[in-house]
């Protein structure tokens, strides 16, 4: 439920989202009629979801009116959160950003689960802190640094025309930029000097830097088989070198199946030309029946 009655049209859209039919295009409809009645948004609007949690919402970003009025942002990795993961669970999500998912896997995982987050930007980790403040979780481990294959010291470049979500270890080509010296680890020592023992999920969403922090963690893929959700965008990887199919023969070399989420199902995923810029990409180790199964 919403807690302002600042956006137009809230209580129209919302009885949409309940009453009306599942079809292909339902929800990009539903939003398009949000922005048509909308041609300003509110930069603060307190949200509440219908499973409790609470955040303060940017409605001028895309995800956020996702969240507000569709009561999830990014389906595919909230069905990963709600169906794989258990009480118990410790997470690494990178790219925390406000803490839209480090929230709900907290809550999912908790009370004796934790989430490792990481986000090189302060402002991030300043707006989760909120975030867990306002939903009073106490299993979550902010970190201010960025995940590579090396430890060491990188720069984060923010983009002043996109939303803070956009901001990447490399320079965009004829793109304006701010640019911020950052820490950088890699998972693999980040998993040793905290002692952990066991990961369940890693999850990754920071603007093509996907490949070079999954480098960075071949020992926790090889001793724990993990759950990995990554974003993929064709622009970004490219910055870094690589494209999309090298994530998936990465894992081929530690034994994992690869997915994606079409139609509201998780399919195998065979051809690199079925991956769309902002896919999520899922994989799973090809022993790990329970979450195989699940998933079917």
């Amino acid at each position: 439920m919403s807690l302002s009655k600042v956006v137009r049209g809230e209580t129209a859209i919302r009885l949409l989202v309940k009453y009306l039919p599942e079809f292909r295009g339902r929800n990009y409809l539903i939003l398009k009629l949000a922005n048509t009645l909308n041609k300003e948004w509110p930069e603060h609007v307190n949200y509440m979801t219908p499973t409790g949690l609470r955040y303060d919402l940017n409605l001028s970003i895309n995800g956020h009116r996702h969240l507000f009025f569709l009561g999830h942002y990014e389906a595919d990795v909230t069905w990963i959160i709600d169906n794989l993961l258990v009480e118990g669970d410790e997470v690494i999500e990178a790219g925390t950003d406000i803490g839209l998912h480090t929230i709900r896997a907290a809550s999912k995982v908790a009370p004796h689960g934790c989430i490792h987050g990481f986000d090189p930007l302060k402002s991030a980790i300043l707006d989760t802190q909120r975030h867990i403040e306002m939903n009073k979780l106490h299993n979550i481990t902010l970190n201010q640094l960025a995940l590579g294959p090396n430890e060491g010291t990188g720069t984060i470049y923010s983009f002043p025309d996109m939303p803070r979500g956009h901001s990447c270890l490399k320079n965009l080509e004829g793109v304006t930029s701010l640019a911020n010296d950052c820490l950088v680890t890699t998972i693999d020592q980040y998993v040793k000097s905290k002692f952990i023992k066991k990961i369940k999920l890693i999850k990754l969403d920071i603007e093509g830097s996907e490949l070079p922090a999954l480098l960075g963690a071949s020992e926790t893929i090889t001793n724990f088989h993990p759950i990995v959700v990554a974003e993929v965008n064709f622009d970004t990887s490219a910055a870094f070198g690589y494209r999309p199919k090298d994530l998936i023969d990465f894992f081929n070399n530690f034994s994992y199946h690869c997915y994606i989420y079409r139609n509201r199902k998780w399919i195998e995923l065979l051809r690199e030309g079925d991956i769309k810029t902002g896919d999520n990409l899922l994989f799973i180790w090809k022993h790990d029946s329970s979450s195989l199964s699940t998933i079917k």
